[in-house]
């Protein structure tokens, strides 16, 4: 595991350490705008999958490999932003499946996955050697940690440290024993009880007065 200081900050070091200018990145057609701005920076070329059901389809990622000779995907596999939508578990699987066939890095960006009520696996659980899984505390436990945690298969850890190191050169150790001392108390749960029961209060206020829209999102998602 790595430490960056936020979940924007693993990205550009992602883009930077483990890809490479002027390499194709499969994403959802409607992607995370902090993911696009990072890639654009490090000159990432975005390429739209084709979807099924609102979520990326075998056929429109395969074809982006033949077609395009894209090098990885982009996910966000819970509350995509800004869609809302949820990965079915299907999808996760296959997703694994064709990673592994064509030798794709996945990021696998969990930022809002522990808003869920019920886990669903995550890709990294059905490819572990293909998938670079981002989570970060800002979203679920509170917007002043900004701190960022990388799970990386080992062929690309040194290029991450080295990407992060170059970026930050060091997270700020008064996060990381705040943050693990929450984690070891089991205090953080607590805090991510009161942030979903905080949410679906606000979500209520959301229905009422603005229920005669379309509205996407559940009651746990933080921007419905």
């Amino acid at each position: 595991m790595l430490f960056s200081n936020g979940g924007q900050n693993a990205l550009a070091a992602i883009f930077s350490g483990v890809f490479k200018a002027g390499d194709e990145i499969g994403v959802d057609p409607f992607a995370y705008p902090g993911m696009k701005t990072a890639a654009k920076m490090l000159g990432i070329q975005l390429i739209p999958i084709s979807q099924e059901n609102g979520e990326m389809s075998k056929e429109g990622i395969l074809y982006a490999c033949k077609q395009e000779n894209i090098k990885g995907l982009y996910i966000i596999p819970d509350y995509q932003n800004p869609t809302t939508h949820i990965m079915s578990e299907e999808c996760r699987k296959m997703i694994a499946e064709v990673a592994k066939e064509k030798n794709l890095i996945v990021i696998e960006d969990s930022i809002y996955s522990f808003l869920l009520e019920k886990h669903i696996k995550s890709v990294a659980s059905y490819a572990p050697d293909n998938t670079i899984y981002l989570y970060s505390l800002s979203k679920t436990v509170a917007p002043g940690l900004r701190l960022g945690y990388i799970v990386s298969p080992l062929k690309y850890k040194k290029d991450l440290f080295n990407a992060l190191y170059n970026m930050n050169i060091t997270v700020s150790p008064f996060m990381l024993e705040i943050a693990s001392r929450m984690i070891v108390s089991k205090s953080i749960y607590k805090l991510m009880a009161r942030h979903r029961k905080l949410t679906k209060e606000r979500n209520k206020i959301v229905d009422k007065y603005l229920g005669e829209f379309n509205l996407i999102g559940d009651e746990n998602c933080i921007f419905k």
